[in-house]
Order: structure tokens, then C-alpha cells, then sequence
């Protein structure tokens, strides 16, 4: 396993987005990777407000996304967790990114429940999500 578990969340100051321009972002670890032991699977947040919420799944809306308020997860804002980029990150990115803090493990489980309910996401991605969350419990 990865020195990473299921629900932690890290912080990139130097993150590259797709448009080339360089800025803060925070990923959540869902698992490792059932592939690779070498990797482990990610999904970006985002504090961009998408609609009123209360925590929990919306897979109504693009893209589908589990919200987190501030006040239940540690975080200094409310936060979309977006299932349209779920993939894999080599884990040595870990040493590069700083632990924020980590969801519970119901929470957790709330997440990849919520992620595996969606379309696009791969089979593997989901069947590894789900391996890493029966190790939490």
C-alpha cells in the first residue's frame, strides 16, 4: 500500500492545469491502484460554488460530484469532490504534495459509493476504490 490511505487530502501549490497556468489544487486519495502498486487514484476538488448543497452525491449535475461543507471535513471552504477526472497519479507525487487533512472513514465510503454510481468512471478505478475502503473498515 501506498504511504497514502483511502480519503486523505493533499494539497499541490504548484499544480499545472490543463490551460498551462500554475496554481493551488487539493486531490483526495481514494486508493491504490489494482493495477500498480506503484500508483494510487486521485480526484481533484474544488471550492467553485455549483449550487446550493448539503453535503452528499450529485451526479445531476457536470460533473458529477460529492460536496463536502467546510464545517465536516477540515477543509477552509466548501468543497466539490469531481468525479470527471478520476485517474492515477504515480504515488512518488505524494513527497511533492502536503497532507491537508483526511475525511472519516464514512465519509470516505460516502464518496466512492457516490464516485461508482458514475458512467465514465472505469471499472478498475471503482473495483480499486472499493478494495482500499474495505481495508479502512
Amino acid at each position: 500500500m501506498s504511504p497514502a490511505l483511502s480519503g486523505y487530502i493533499y494539497f499541490d501549490k504548484n499544480f499545472q492545469f490543463d490551460d498551462g497556468h500554475v496554481g493551488e489544487k487539493l486531490f483526495i486519495i481514494l486508493a491504490d491502484s489494482c493495477l500498480d502498486s506503484d500508483y494510487v487514484v486521485v480526484a481533484r476538488l474544488t471550492s467553485k460554488q455549483k449550487s446550493e448543497a448539503v453535503e452528499g452525491c450529485y451526479l445531476n449535475i457536470y460533473p458529477p460530484c460529492y460536496f463536502m461543507p467546510e464545517s465536516s471535513c477540515g477543509l477552509h471552504k466548501d468543497s466539490w469532490i469531481q468525479f470527471d477526472y478520476v485517474t492515477e497519479y504515480k504515488s512518488s507525487i505524494l513527497e511533492r504534495w502536503n497532507r491537508k487533512t483526511e475525511l472519516t472513514v464514512a465519509q470516505t465510503a460516502a464518496v466512492v459509493h457516490c464516485m461508482s454510481q458514475c458512467s465514465h468512471v472505469e471499472k478498475y478505478i471503482i473495483k480499486s476504490c472499493q478494495k482500499s475502503l474495505q481495508l479502512l473498515t
